[in-house]
């Protein structure tokens, strides 16, 4: 308390907090990120970078247990981007990054991508449950 405060300090603990406490106020009263500070790309995208990389997998199982309980029947496939699974429609309720999907005609599966992808000349993305390659270009 006395000292000058370190150059590095982990703020990881109280990242994960933020998220989960703008993620109680998302299912208990219906509040969002977004209407109490607006930022574009969105301010929770800044909290999760906050996060230190030895504590991701710890975050993630948070996240993946809070999304359990508010979505109790889905299975929620993993995101391109973190590989947790918590991708809701096109959006990862985790690293909050926007997605894309294309059905799998083999197992009949979403297979969700990032959508910069294709401006770095990916064309085709793996099937994660089947492994078929599919076109996203």
């Amino acid at each position: 308390m006395h000292r000058v405060a370190p150059e590095t300090v982990d703020v990881s603990i109280a990242a994960m907090c933020m998220i989960g406490l703008i993620k109680h106020l998302g299912a208990r009263y219906g509040t969002e990120a977004s209407d109490i500070v607006w930022q574009s790309p969105p301010v929770e995208g800044d909290v999760v970078a906050a996060i230190r990389y030895q504590r991701l997998d710890e975050y993630g199982k948070f996240v993946e247990l809070f999304l359990r309980e508010k979505y109790p029947s889905r299975s929620l496939p993993p995101c391109p981007s973190c590989s947790i699974h918590a991708v809701v429609f096109s959006h990862c309720e985790a690293c909050f990054e926007e997605v894309d999907s294309v059905r799998c005609s083999m197992c009949d599966e979403d297979v969700y991508y990032l959508p910069w992808e294709r401006s770095t000349g990916k064309t085709q993305i793996e099937c994660h449950d089947c492994g078929a390659m599919l076109n996203i270009a």
